[in-house]
C-alpha cells in the first residue's frame, strides 16, 4: 500500500499539471501486482483484516472514487518496477531493458 500511495500522489499531481494545461485528462491506469491491495482500492466496503491499514492509504482509494486513477491487475511477470527492486532471471532482465531502456541488454 505505501508503493500505491506514493505513486497514487504522483499521478494525481501530474493529473492537475496536464488539467491546468487545458488539457483533458482520462483515468490514469494504475498498475497493481498486489491482490490485497487491488481488492482494498477497488472495493468500498472491505473490512475485516483492513483495519490495521493507515488512514493516509485511504486516499488512493478516495483517488479511484473520483476517477484520478484506473487502478489495473498486472501480473508479476510483467510488473516492469520488479526490475528495480528485485533480483531477476536473464529472462526477465532482458524484458526490463526493453521496457524501460527501449533496448535489450548485451550478452
Amino acid at each position: 500500500m505505501k508503493a500505491a500511495h506514493g505513486g497514487s500522489k504522483e499521478g494525481v499531481y501530474l493529473c492537475n499539471v496536464i488539467q491546468e494545461l487545458g488539457f483533458t485528462q482520462k483515468p490514469m491506469p494504475f498498475y497493481e501486482d498486489n491482490s490485497a491491495a487491488l481488492q482494498y482500492i477497488q472495493d468500498p466496503y472491505v473490512r475485516g483484516r483492513m483495519k490495521h491499514i493507515d488512514m493516509a492509504y485511504q486516499v488512493v482509494k478516495e483517488y479511484a472514487e473520483q476517477g484520478f486513477i484506473a487502478p489495473e491487475k498486472v501480473p508479476s511477470e510483467l510488473n516492469v518496477a520488479d526490475g528495480l527492486t528485485k533480483a531477476q532471471e536473464p529472462d526477465a532482465h532482458e524484458y526490463f531493458c526493453s521496457q524501460v531502456l527501449h533496448f535489450g541488454s548485451a550478452r
